[in-house]
């Protein structure tokens, strides 16, 4: 992958991540590198989780502290990773006011598979089943309804945060408008 630089526009200096004793870059294979997000918002907190990254092995909650992202913090939301049987079922515990505004509610404490959720969770369960599954961050472009102005197209990132346990207990996620649809 290369040199990674995070950008931060709080900070005068952007830090090398290859430089980071903690997160070597060549020891983990994403499937996923900054230059493919193309919505500045959504790279930028990917490049923060990487900068969280141990080893190989995606961050904790624990790891990621606010006051480092305060800028991006309204485009971010969390949805816990509950087993029931073994399977996964995600709540989302905490929604961004930009997410709120775009999706025209907070579905903070709801429950993806509840019939509530809406028709839209039919295609988000199985985005977030595979993040689970290979422990592996996941950025999507969508195109879907909106609930004021027709349809709107937008990224999604997918980011995995692990437990004590090793198992993906949370994720860590971004959305955010595409400025220009016509864009790739």
């Amino acid at each position: 992958m290369g040199e990674v630089v995070v950008l931060r526009p709080h900070l005068a200096e952007a830090e090398t991540l290859s430089a980071r004793p903690d997160c070597d870059l060549a020891q983990a294979d994403w499937g996923l590198a900054p230059d493919e997000i193309d919505i500045p918002e959504l790279r930028a907190l990917f490049e923060y989780w990487l900068s969280k990254c141990a080893g190989g092995t995606p961050p904790s909650r624990a790891d990621l502290d606010p006051l480092e992202i305060p800028h991006l913090l309204r485009f971010v939301y969390l949805v816990d990773v509950e087993r029931e049987r073994g399977k996964p079922r995600y709540r989302f515990r905490l929604i961004g006011t930009y997410v709120v505004h775009i999706s025209g509610r907070d579905a903070t404490g709801l429950y993806l598979d509840s019939p509530d959720y809406g028709p839209e969770r039919s295609s988000i369960i199985p985005s977030y089943s595979d993040v689970v599954s290979h422990k592996r961050p996941r950025y999507d472009q969508r195109y879907v309804p909106n609930y004021k102005e027709g349809y709107q197209h937008y990224g999604r990132l997918v980011l995995p945060l692990v437990g004590p346990d090793g198992q993906v207990n949370m994720l860590l996620c971004g959305m955010q408008i595409r400025r220009n649809p016509d864009d790739n």
